[in-house]
């Protein structure tokens, strides 16, 4: 049953990947903030649609970007993922 589950979320992943492609942007602020507007927007979508894993995958963008924008000190970047990701754990 596990097998099962594991190919079924590759394959709802590649069905989200055209949506995510270039993300997450953390050249500056602004693509940052441009990134978390899509973000944002596709978490809607998903969340509306009841779609789990696109919801899940929204978050993971973020938390890759989190972790990015700490490892390379960008401290602003960090702080809008950060915000972005409360926001959404509160749901």
């Amino acid at each position: 049953m596990k097998r099962v589950d594991i190919f079924r979320q590759v394959k709802d992943a590649s069905k989200h990947a055209q949506e995510f492609k270039g993300l997450p942007n953390l050249r500056n602020l602004s693509t940052a903030q441009e990134t978390i507007k899509t973000l944002d927007r596709l978490y809607k979508k998903y969340e509306k649609a009841k779609d789990n894993n696109g919801m899940l995958h929204c978050t993971l963008i973020a938390e890759i970007a989190e972790n990015q924008t700490m490892r390379k000190g960008l401290i602003g970047q960090l702080r809008l993922y950060r915000e972005w990701l409360n926001k959404v754990k509160k749901i």
